[in-house]
């Protein structure tokens, strides 16, 4: 069963939505990677690192 982290985030759960949608959308992976180079690694790095500065 995943884990809750609703009452570990630093936002509440529908900004956490859509702070999480929008560094996910295609757009952003099309321009970083196919755009502008960036590696999977890098931008998988990046999307992590982001998310849990918004998030946690």
């Amino acid at each position: 069963m995943p884990r809750r982290l609703e009452g570990e985030l630093a936002v509440t759960a529908t900004r956490a939505l859509d702070i999480l949608l929008a560094c996910m959308v295609a757009e952003v992976y099309r321009t970083l990677v196919l755009e502008r180079g960036w590696s999977l690694d890098e931008y998988e790095r990046w999307l992590g690192d982001a998310l849990i500065a918004q998030l946690l």
